[in-house]
């Protein structure tokens, strides 16, 4: 307890921890070959000394002189090959060795040359970002999932489904074989990102009633359908940003309740807490920020 509550500070608890931990990793004793325990850093040093000289065997200081002739037998350099060999080199020999070596190694001629960043010889990181930006294409999808309007956990679990990431029992069967892979919402479809947030029917009879409940409630199928109607649609931006990123939230609270902790959230119920929720948000947003008061009357009915 006491590690916990001074964790790493400049304290004696820490220091007395560090010397502890220290300590316990020094071998205080051993066994040699015959099976005799012995005690002491001494001893022990010596020990696993005499094992490993008796393993590798002790180094051998005689040595036999380098017979010449036998060198000589070789390819060997002139004396004007030796002169050479000592002379300073220059900086063109500098750059033909180095331009000699191939692309795939380090450094080749594109260390030198890839500095020439469009026709300009001085690159500079601001203009990498900037090229590396202008290359990546907005997604439709941004308003949607990361509008400040939105409850952060309905965000994350929108942005997860919108990348095909969430851990749906198909999801999952791809990396580790599944004894069940149908919905337990509905028990007759296998469990995948469209059958479980659109064409299942707990999911259907969620969006009915969202859409009897507020009649811009977009009527789709999957999450190209999605993007596209909130590419096109003209109905109030907010109140379609909260709602569909809270379904998805339910939904997905619902399908998560009745695998882990075996309740059962009836599709009235969830779309009830959705209801619930998109007006708690609302009212929150419009006294907060005194802007959002023309979205009260169509929540509240």
């Amino acid at each position: 307890m006491e590690w916990i509550s001074y964790g790493d500070d400049n304290t004696r608890t820490f220091f007395a921890k560090a010397k502890q931990r220290k300590l316990a990793s020094y071998i205080y004793q051993i066994r040699d070959t015959e099976e005799n325990l012995l005690e002491g850093f001494d001893r022990v040093g010596q020990t696993m000394m005499s094992f490993y000289k008796a393993l590798l065997g002790d180094q051998s200081t005689i040595r036999q002189p380098i017979a010449q002739e036998v060198v000589n037998q070789g390819p060997t350099l002139t004396m004007e090959q030796q002169v050479h060999m000592c002379n300073e080199f220059t900086d063109l020999e500098i750059k033909e060795a180095i331009f000699s070596i191939p692309n795939t190694k380090s450094s080749g001629p594109d260390d030198f040359s890839m500095w020439d960043w469009q026709g300009d010889p001085d690159y500079k990181v601001a203009q990498g970002y900037k090229w590396q930006q202008e290359t990546q294409g907005k997604v439709p999808w941004t308003k949607l999932i990361w509008a400040r309007s939105n409850v952060p956990r309905n965000a994350f679990i929108s942005w997860v489904l919108i990348q095909h990431r969430l851990p749906t029992k198909s999801r999952i069967e791809k990396f580790q074989p599944q004894a069940d892979t149908l919905c337990v919402l509905c028990s007759t479809e296998e469990e995948e990102e469209e059958h479980l947030f659109y064409t299942c029917n707990y999911a259907k009879a969620i969006w009915t009633e969202l859409k009897k409940w507020w009649s811009h409630t977009p009527n789709v199928q999957n999450n190209r359908q999605l993007m596209g109607s909130l590419k096109h649609g003209k109905s109030p931006g907010l109140q379609k940003q909260i709602t569909i990123t809270a379904t998805f939230h339910y939904i997905w609270s619902a399908r998560n309740h009745r695998i882990f902790q075996k309740q059962q959230i009836i599709a009235h119920q969830t779309a009830y807490l959705i209801k619930d929720q998109v007006r708690s948000r609302i009212l929150f947003l419009s006294k907060c920020f005194k802007k959002y008061s023309s979205y009260i009357d169509s929540i509240l009915a």
